[in-house]
């Protein structure tokens, strides 16, 4: 748990609880600083993405959807 110096007092920054529904105060996380609360409060572990075992014929057919998706914002459509 982080501790922070808040105008006389110390003040403790919750950490994360896993598995669980995490709710900050965005008043709080103002007053702490968002790049400080951020820095306290969240993972540094890189992200695990797992892996679904997508066919080649589901790549390719990603592929191909993604470039027309992208062709159709270069020519605003």
């Amino acid at each position: 748990m982080a501790i922070l110096a808040s105008n006389t007092k110390e003040e403790m920054i919750p950490p994360l609880k896993k598995h669980q529904l995490n709710i900050y105060n965005p008043s709080d996380i103002k007053r702490w600083g968002v790049t400080h609360f951020l820095n306290e409060v969240c993972s540094t572990d890189p992200i695990k993405i797992p892996d679904f075992r997508f066919t080649d014929n589901e790549n390719k057919l990603m592929d191909e959807t993604l470039s027309q998706e992208k062709d159709l914002q270069d020519n605003d459509i």
